[in-house]
């Protein structure tokens, strides 16, 4: 059986009157980790304030539901997929999910993909969204698989 991959962008739209962005990231991600690792899903996510970026990785049935629950949450806005195919391997198969956030090891490289350090989303292609991931997965602190 083959590897299912998604690779899609949101608008961020976490409450910023909350408990603080880093906390909300925080319990996405370890929800995320809990629910992918249960399901056999691997991926990545991208966080540059105004997206979210993702790629997930697995069963093909089982990756949709994934982006299903994910295009469901009030976070989530204006969901684009931007590339879902059968891939030969996974790229993620280490991280249920990582997480990459603007920090001072991923900065230069997320500034390679928009003006002003903002990645410019609705332009690129999905050869670019892959080239940031495995750009930013290099910087040991970037991920928390």
């Amino acid at each position: 059986m083959g590897i299912f991959r998604i690779v899609y962008f949101s608008e961020n739209h976490l409450d910023y009157d909350a408990d603080g962005v880093e906390a909300q990231l925080e319990t996405i991600l370890k929800t995320s980790q809990s629910n992918n690792a249960r399901d056999g899903v691997t991926g990545a996510l991208i966080f540059d304030d105004l997206w979210f970026i993702q790629v997930l990785e697995g069963d093909r049935e089982t990756v949709w539901k994934t982006f299903d629950r994910i295009r469901s949450d009030e976070r989530h806005h204006s969901v684009t997929i931007v590339d879902a195919r059968d891939v030969e391997a996974r790229e993620y198969g280490e991280w249920s999910m990582g997480l990459i956030t603007r920090n001072a090891d991923t900065a230069a490289i997320l500034e390679e993909f928009g003006p002003n350090g903002k990645m410019n989303v609705r332009s690129m292609k999905v050869e670019g969204f892959l080239a940031a991931f495995r750009r930013s997965a290099t910087v040991g602190s970037a991920f928390a698989a």
